[in-house]
Order: structure tokens, then C-alpha cells, then sequence
């Protein structure tokens, strides 16, 4: 037998945060609520019961009062501590009334002058239990949220009693959101989504293979080596191949294709960023119609901020490449620029907003049982605490490599158009570290373009390291939810996500076998019969000498 006591609260801290998301304290209080206070309160008898002082919120700002929120299921699930407090004084009242614990009478009567329930065995008659039971049930009952965990059976028609008050509340600790769903948007994360993502960083490391197979690795091969054997005459040789190679059809399809797949991937990633500020801003719900708790919420955002991350991976790759070989495009860079200051946004910048998100759940995810308000499911945090969803650690980890890359390609870009600007147009600064004569006389010795070619190598390693990272990242998302049947449906938007690197991939191999518009132009003009014309002139009888007479 123990005595119980209350303790009042102005306020209780959480400080818990979800991968650096910190969550908010109300919706701690929501999670805690619903969760967590029947159990605290059993497993600790001798610490008071914790009441906060401004719950039971029954829309009248000057009395509060537990007997008429707690008995009306849209006022006890409409605030965190309306929930709380009824949840405390239910389980006070269940383990003092028909149970054999006592009740400080003292503690009782200084909080019945502020919430105005009585006695808690006069609370108990109240049934608040079967008020949580049933709002439990109906809320993990639909399928949107997940499903009603095994040990949540016995509570369908059984009431809650003092005998089995602790099994009620040790299932809702833990087992009751271990089998929620995790949320996931099929826009944002789908398979189709992410197979896009992992075609763009496989195309990306293709076509950079080639363009630099093409453009520089064997004249690079070539000085190399006739550094290491001095008056080698390999060197002329490799640029002799290198100049033979990069006038071939492949290097024109290689180089065609690298610009137009700059060109898509640098205005896709533009379009994803802002696509997704909107659907995460506070105070727009558009594109929040498939979030239904708060979980899918810090879920989807997260998996997007690594898709965003390592979608950037591929502009910086092949926007490095261009640079490489002398190929600056302001309007390519423009939008690598505008990707990577989205990209900030969602990663830095980019909070949660409890309160817009809480009503957007009130409008949506209502459940009839819980007064029509959220049920416990769209509270439901415990699924964070699984492994296998902890997606793109070391993606976003990594995230600074990205800020440098960007810094790296805008300055090499400003000192290239300093360069051609001051020199008039007369000298063309073109590969970087190449032998080109530069405004900037400090770069023109072989020490610095050394180092400007090892730092720039050493970026390129960088960056290819990343969409390995990336590529492994994605992959693991894929197999997400494989013990349960995983991602299996494919919508029609993920299709087209898909489908968006096709015509460049058709591009690349239709310029392959028949060659560049012009190419084709020439070809056809070879084989084209010439038509012989005969040119117009006076014509005399008597000058023609071939002429037989007649017989």
C-alpha cells in the first residue's frame, strides 16, 4: 500500500532532439501525455504526481476544471495538459478508488481548489480510461498510421483495471508506436524517387569518365610520364592521341551530353529545393497532405535534406569537370549557385513549426474517438529509436564539403572573368593549371599551376568520394522496410522521376552511331550523286569540225 501525493508545475522541460531536430516542448508534452504518464506514475510511487498548473482547459479562462474537460474527450485531447492532467488523476484515481493505494487528502484537497474534480474516486467514476483505450485503439486501427501492436489486443473490450493498469500502461510506453508507420511520403522518398537519384549520381560519374577521357587524361598521363623520363618523346605522342581522341564522335556526343545533363540536373535540383521549402515552410500547408503525424514530418524531412545533399553531388561533379576543361557557363553555375543556396535553407535554416503543424494534423488526422482530434498515433516518436532508420548520416555530415566545392568553382569563375575582362578579350584563360598565359602573373609559375592542379584533382577526389557516400546512403533507403514488405508501390509521379534522365541517355547514344547534326549534314552530302549541269553558250555549225558530211 502506498500513499499518493500531487505536486503542481508551472512548466515541465524537455530537451530531447531527433537527429539535431530539436522537438518542441509542446509536442513532448504531447508525447509524454499520451505515452508516458501512466507508466511514470506506477513505476514511481514515491514521487509526487506531477499536475501542471494550467490544465483542464475548459474554455473558461477563469476557473480551470478536470471534471468537466476530462469528461468531454474533445476538451481532454484538444491541449497537451488538458491530456496530462486527466491521464495523472485517471490513474490516482484507478490505483486509490478500486485499488489499494491511498490518497494524501491534504495534497487532494489544495488541487481540487484549482481543477475542481473532488475526490479521486469521484474522478474515477469519470471512465477517462475508456476514453484513452478507445481513442488508442481507433487511432492505431487505421492502416494510414500503421497497426495496433499485438499486446494492445487484450484492451479492445477489457476495461482498464487496477489489476492490469500497469500492463496498459508499459504497452503504451513502448510497444503501441514500435508498430507505427514511419510516414514516408512516396513523392519524397519512393522508390521511383530515389532510383532517380541513384541514375543521376551513377550518369554523372559515366559521363565524367568520358568527358575527362576525352578532354585531358592522356595529355595529363603524358606530362606525368615525361617527368619521370626526361627527354621522353611519349608526352608528344599522348597529345597527339589526346587531340585525335577529342575530335572523334564520341568526345562530341561525351561533351553534348555533359551540357545538356548539366543543364537538366542544375535546374531539377533548383526545382526540388524550392519545391521543398514550400511543402516544410510553417506557415504553408501545401504538400503536407500525406503527413499525418509528427514523426512522418521530422521523417520525410530528413530523408529530403539528404536527398537535396546528395543531389548536389552530381552538379558540383560535372560543374567541375566543365571547369576543367575551360567550359564556364554562367547560367549552369547560376543555378549550381541557387541549388546550393536552397540547399542551406533546408539544411540550416529550415525549423519545425509546432503549432502550424498542430493544426494541420486537427484538420486531417482527426479520429472520432479522440473527440476529433489527433490520436496518440500522430504523436508517436518511438520509431526514431530503430536503426534501421537512421538515413543519411554521412551525407549530411558531410554537408560543409559542399559549401567549399561551390566557393572553389565561384572564384575560379570571378578570376576567369577578371582575366578575360582586364585582358580585353585577347587572352583566353582556359584549362585550369594548363600552360596559358594569365593576367595573374603569380599563377603563371610552375609552383602554383602545380598546386592549382593538385588542388583541383584533390576537389575532384573529394567530390567523387561524396557520391559514393551518396550512392551507399540511397541504397539503404531502397532497402528500407524489407522485413515488412517494403516500398513496393510505385505512383505515377515516381515513374517520371525516373524517366527524366532518358532522353539524355538516348541523346548520348544516338549521337554516338549517327554523329552530330552536322556530321549528318556532311555525310549526306558525300554520298549524294553530283548532278552535272551544262552551262549555256551560242552554238555555230560551221565551228564544229567533228561535223561528218553527209553522204
Amino acid at each position: 500500500m502506498v500513499e499518493r501525493k500531487f505536486q503542481l508545475i508551472d512548466k515541465y522541460v524537455f530537451n530531447r532532439t531527433y537527429h539535431g531536430i530539436p522537438l518542441s516542448e509542446q509536442w513532448q508534452a504531447w508525447e509524454t501525455a499520451h505515452f508516458f504518464r501512466v507508466k511514470s506514475i506506477i513505476d514511481n510511487p514515491s514521487v509526487a504526481a506531477r499536475l501542471i498548473s494550467y490544465g483542464c482547459n475548459n474554455g473558461d479562462p477563469s476557473t480551470l476544471n478536470c471534471t468537466t474537460t476530462c469528461s468531454n474527450a474533445t476538451l481532454m485531447y484538444s491541449l497537451p495538459e488538458n491530456l496530462w492532467n486527466c491521464m495523472t488523476l485517471a490513474t490516482l484515481g484507478m490505483l486509490v478508488g478500486p485499488g489499494n493505494d491511498t490518497i494524501d487528502r491534504g495534497s487532494e484537497m489544495k488541487m481540487d481548489e484549482i481543477f475542481h474534480f473532488g475526490t479521486v474516486e469521484k474522478f474515477n467514476r469519470l471512465n477517462v480510461f475508456r476514453k484513452a483505450r478507445d481513442c488508442a485503439w481507433a487511432s492505431c486501427s487505421d492502416s494510414t498510421y500503421g497497426h495496433c501492436t499485438g499486446s494492445l489486443q487484450r484492451f479492445k473490450c477489457n476495461p482498464v483495471s487496477p489489476t492490469n493498469i500497469e500492463s496498459f500502461g508499459n504497452v503504451m510506453a513502448k510497444p503501441y508506436c514500435q508498430a507505427a508507420s514511419a510516414g514516408i511520403d512516396l513523392d519524397i522518398a519512393g522508390q521511383g524517387i530515389v532510383s532517380a537519384y541513384i541514375i543521376q549520381l551513377v550518369l554523372v560519374l559515366f559521363l565524367s569518365i568520358c568527358f575527362k577521357l576525352t578532354a585531358s587524361w592522356i595529355r595529363t598521363f603524358g606530362r606525368i610520364s615525361s617527368s619521370v623520363q626526361k627527354g621522353s618523346s611519349f608526352r608528344e605522342t599522348c597529345n597527339q592521341w589526346q587531340t585525335r581522341l577529342g575530335q572523334t564522335r564520341f568526345a562530341n556526343a561525351t561533351s553534348a551530353a555533359m551540357s545538356d545533363f548539366q543543364e537538366s540536373q542544375a535546374l531539377f535540383a533548383a526545382t526540388i529545393s524550392i519545391t521543398a521549402i514550400i511543402t516544410f515552410d510553417g506557415g504553408n500547408r501545401a504538400g503536407l497532405a500525406n503527413m499525418l503525424t509528427l514523426f512522418s514530418w521530422m521523417f520525410n524531412h530528413r530523408i529530403l535534406q539528404g536527398l537535396i545533399t546528395a543531389g548536389m553531388y552530381p552538379v558540383l561533379m560535372a560543374q567541375l569537370v566543365m571547369h576543367r576543361a575551360g567550359q564556364r557557363r554562367f547560367y549552369t553555375l547560376f543555378f549550381v549557385v541557387l541549388s546550393w543556396v536552397l540547399m542551406t535553407i533546408i539544411t540550416e535554416f529550415q525549423d519545425f513549426n509546432a503549432a502550424e503543424f498542430e493544426q494541420h494534423l486537427k484538420q486531417v488526422s482527426n479520429v472520432g474517438a479522440c473527440g476529433n482530434m489527433p490520436g496518440p498515433m500522430s504523436f508517436c516518436q518511438g520509431i526514431k529509436d530503430r536503426d534501421s532508420y537512421e538515413f543519411f548520416t554521412l551525407t549530411l555530415a558531410s554537408r560543409f564539403a559542399v559549401h567549399i566545392i561551390i566557393s572553389s568553382l565561384i572564384i575560379d569563375w570571378a578570376v576567369h572573368l577578371a582575366n578575360k575582362r582586364l585582358s580585353g578579350g585577347k587572352i583566353k584563360y582556359a584549362q585550369i593549371g594548363g600552360e596559358t598565359r594569365s593576367l595573374f602573373a603569380f599563377a603563371e609559375t610552375k609552383g602554383i599551376k602545380l598546386f592549382l592542379g593538385v588542388f583541383w584533382a584533390a576537389v575532384e577526389l573529394l567530390t567523387v568520394s561524396l557520391i559514393f557516400i551518396g550512392l551507399r546512403e540511397m541504397v539503404e533507403l531502397l532497402d528500407m522496410h524489407q522485413a515488412d514488405g517494403g516500398l513496393s508501390t510505385w505512383g505515377f509521379g515516381q515513374l517520371v522521376a525516373v524517366a527524366i534522365w532518358f532522353p539524355i541517355m538516348i541523346k548520348f547514344i544516338s549521337l554516338n552511331i549517327v554523329g552530330p547534326k552536322k556530321e549528318v549534314k556532311q555525310l549526306e552530302q558525300v554520298q549524294r550523286p553530283q548532278a552535272l549541269e551544262l552551262d549555256s553558250y551560242s552554238y555555230n555549225k560551221a565551228n564544229d569540225t567533228h561535223i561528218r558530211p553527209v553522204m
